[in-house]
C-alpha cells in the first residue's frame, strides 16, 4: 500500500513537472514570435528575410512612449490593447530586427506588411497582453 501511495505521489510530481515546462513553452510561444517571408519584404531599399519579435523584454517605458508617440500625431489611446496605432507601435520596439545601421525599424515599417501579416502581428501583440501572469 505505501509503495502504490509513493508511486502515486512520484506520478503526480511528473505530471505538474511536464504541465510546468508546457506553460513555459506556450509562455516563450507567446513572448516571442517570427514573421518568416517567403519573399523578402522590402522597406526604405532593404530585404528583410525575417522579422524577430521579443514582446517579452519591453517595458513600462516602452508603453508610455508609445503611448505619447500615438497622442503626437493626434490620435487619442483610450483602451490602449485595442488601439491598432499603440500596438503597431510597441511591436515596432518590440522588434528585434535592426536596420542596416543598427537603428529600430519604424512603426511605418510595418504599415507595410500585407494584411493578413500585419493582422497576425497585431493579434500576436493582442494575445500578449492577455495572457495569465502570476
Amino acid at each position: 500500500m505505501e509503495d502504490e501511495n509513493v508511486t502515486k505521489g512520484l506520478e503526480e510530481d511528473v505530471d505538474q513537472a511536464i504541465e510546468a515546462e508546457r506553460a513555459a513553452q506556450r509562455a516563450e510561444r507567446i513572448r516571442k514570435y517570427t514573421i518568416t517571408f517567403k519573399t523578402p519584404f522590402k522597406y526604405e531599399g532593404r530585404e528583410y528575410e525575417k522579422l524577430e519579435f521579443d514582446f517579452g523584454a519591453m517595458t513600462g517605458k516602452d508603453y508610455l512612449a508609445v503611448e505619447d508617440e500615438v497622442m503626437a500625431k493626434g490620435r487619442n489611446v483610450v483602451t490602449a490593447q485595442f488601439s491598432t496605432p499603440f500596438l503597431v507601435g510597441l511591436a515596432a520596439r518590440a522588434c528585434t530586427t535592426r536596420s542596416e545601421d543598427g537603428r529600430r525599424l519604424p512603426s511605418a515599417a510595418f504599415e507595410n506588411l500585407d494584411i493578413v501579416r500585419f493582422n497576425n502581428l497585431i493579434t500576436r501583440m493582442k494575445n500578449f497582453f492577455w495572457q495569465t501572469v502570476d
